[in-house]
């Protein structure tokens, strides 16, 4: 199995799918009509908890109301912050997005300018957008 595989059998596992489950999933043979539908869940407006180690927390709920949550570390929280911006509109918000602050100072995005390590907020592109135009 290769690294992605292994992440998405974990991830199937995590979910409560059944060794069986997750194998006919994995394999190659299987169809998307073999897959099990998903879940219709709902995300209520404030329903999105931030931890102190820069991850994000969003409450959702089936169609019974039961309750479901997604954790995102932070480079997924990150993404999906980008990605909820949309495709159009004001294309340095969505840099912005993408390079936000964290809990320890750095930027969200990983900014590596000099070295390995991680570059101080505000990074190189937060600088970029931020400074005077003549």
């Amino acid at each position: 199995m290769t690294g992605r595989q292994n992440e998405m059998v974990a991830s199937l596992a995590r979910d409560g799918f059944s060794r069986d489950e997750i194998a006919a999933m994995c394999t190659p043979t299987a169809s998307v009509a073999d897959a099990p539908d998903p879940t219709p869940l709902r995300w209520g407006l404030n329903d999105v908890l931030w931890g102190d180690d820069d991850t994000v927390t969003v409450l959702l709920s089936g169609p019974d109301g039961e309750p479901y949550w997604l954790e995102l570390d932070p480079e997924r929280a990150t993404v999906l912050r980008a990605d909820l911006a949309g495709p159009g509109g004001d294309p340095v918000a969505r840099v912005r997005a993408l390079h936000t602050r964290r809990a320890n100072g750095t930027c969200a995005a990983r900014c590596y300018s000099t070295g390995m390590a991680p570059e101080p907020w505000p990074c190189p592109t937060i600088r970029a957008l931020d400074a005077p135009t003549a």
